[in-house]
């Protein structure tokens, strides 16, 4: 197989993953909003949390997904595009096109958190959001129909483990999808696979070559 042709079949393969991403994530949403609607209509904070299950397995082919772009465009870079092209250079370019001009605004950690780059994590947020706000509203509620008690006697007994338990899975669940949606860095990975792959290619050539050298002296 040519370069042309392998170029071509390598960049159509990008392509698709990159198609594939977009349809996972039209699926996400549409799971979430059902599971979100079933969820207040029958007000049940258990189920804003099995959103989680869903939410998971779409950020692990997600992260795939990138992975493998990434792996594509580091092999273009080193064997296919030429020493000017867009994959060998993507790092030059997007600094001085993007991070030079302001173009991409880093958001403060605070935002970021809530927010979020990814739909995962903006999902997410919703779900701890809509958990921890059903959590809350039921106990106010218990303790507005206690009445006359102590109304520190009441806050206590009307505290349900269970409560308490929900709260710090939502928490648990959403900064856990966070690290790990936000842990991988697509400009830094791809960086490293380019700088793994000439190494190794540097690696190869001084092996053949010792071969060559060694069998002109035997």
């Amino acid at each position: 197989m040519d370069k042309n042709t392998e170029y071509s079949a390598l960049k159509s393969e990008i392509l698709n993953l990159d198609s594939e991403r977009n349809n996972l994530i039209i699926a996400m949403y549409t799971i979430f909003v059902t599971v979100f609607c079933f969820s207040v209509q029958f007000k049940n904070q258990y189920a804003f949390l099995s959103v989680y299950i869903v939410l998971f397995a779409f950020q692990r082919r997600f992260i795939s997904i990138r992975e493998g772009m990434n792996r594509i465009a580091a092999y273009i870079a080193v064997y296919l595009d030429s020493p000017t092209g867009w994959e060998a250079n993507f790092i030059t370019i997007f600094k001085e096109t993007c991070v030079k001009n302001k173009q991409i605004v880093k958001m403060p950690k605070v935002i970021e958190l809530i927010t979020g780059r990814l739909a995962t994590v903006q999902l997410g947020f919703i779900c701890s959001a809509g958990t921890l706000i059903m959590v809350i509203s039921d106990y106010i509620k218990r303790v507005l129909e206690a009445k006359g008690a102590v109304i520190f006697f009441v806050i206590v007994k009307n505290i349900r483990v269970t409560d308490v338990l929900v709260i710090i899975v939502a928490i648990v669940f959403y900064i856990s999808l966070w690290v790990w949606a936000t842990n991988t860095k697509t400009i830094s990975q791809r960086t490293l696979y380019i700088k793994s792959l000439r190494r190794y290619e540097i690696n190869r050539r001084e092996n053949l070559d010792n071969g060559a050298y060694n069998k002109e002296d035997n």
